[in-house]
């Protein structure tokens, strides 16, 4: 579903979705770009011959069927005492690199996003849910979310219905759980959220599939959040440099993903 559909279930549903979960696949990203789909990405990858005979073989352009694909054979070479180079660990691995790499190169900037749409309509909607899990990798929500500028104080009348425009932070309307400041980063505080959730209603955002917004820490392993008042992207571009880990969650399996989603 498209963020412009939002529009749509709104108009149709209105205080039914209210406190509803909203689960965006990849064709809410897909709207606002087309190189979000898996055939773009695939082309734009810069796969050697041998990764690209891996998707001829299964004809897929889908990154995460190779993965798991990739996955599951390590997991047999290593019942069978097979490749004890581990090439295809090192396969998975630069596979996975590959898909995030290509996301970061064919992202489109903020200033792509329509202004009218996000601002006067799909941020508000959003704050109706009670929570919204965002399955794609890209900024495309988090910039919906943090992109300030248009919150007001006055009511307005919307499909025969009267509508209160906020004002203030988005983020006071909005959590993902990311709020202790751990050096440039921000680390996750279950506790806190939960906190905050008896203190005022807010919509609660998670990204069961991982998002370039994630890494790992090089030297704890913990999931970090980025900080940025400036570009995200040299944001993300230094991390890379100095060895943090972006989180995508593309193991093979669905207990491998659960761990790494906890």
């Amino acid at each position: 579903m498209g963020y412009e559909c939002l529009l749509a279930l709104d108009k149709k549903y209105g205080d039914e979705l209210k406190n509803a979960t909203l689960i965006l696949g990849n064709g809410s990203s897909i709207s606002y770009s087309s190189k979000f789909a898996y055939s773009s990405l695939y082309d734009e990858a810069a796969f050697t011959d041998e990764e690209k005979q891996l998707f001829d073989k299964f004809k897929t352009n889908n990154f995460e069927y190779i993965l798991r694909k990739l996955f599951q054979a390590s997991e047999v070479n290593k019942v069978l005492e097979l490749d004890q180079g581990k090439k295809v660990n090192s396969v998975y691995e630069n596979i996975r690199l590959k898909l995030i790499e290509t996301i970061r190169c064919i992202h489109p900037v903020m200033s792509d996003i329509d202004p009218a749409t996000v601002h006067d309509k799909v941020f508000r909607i959003m704050m109706d849910y009670r929570y919204i899990i965002d399955l794609n990798y890209d900024f495309l929500l988090y910039w919906i979310l943090s992109n300030n500028g248009f919150l007001s104080s006055f009511p307005i009348e919307e499909n025969g219905a009267r509508r209160n425009v906020f004002q203030g932070s988005p983020f006071q309307y909005f959590y993902d759980g990311f709020r202790k400041n751990c050096g440039t980063h921000l680390s996750f505080d279950y506790d806190f959220v939960e906190e905050e959730i008896r203190k005022e209603e807010k919509t609660g955002i998670f990204y069961p599939h991982g998002n370039l917004l994630f890494v790992r820490d090089k030297f704890a392993g913990e999931t970090l959040k980025i900080k940025s008042d400036g570009d995200l992207f040299d944001v993300v571009d230094k991390d890379w440099e100095k060895g943090y880990t972006p989180l995508f969650i593309s193991e093979g399996t669905a207990n491998k993903k659960m761990n790494s989603i906890r």
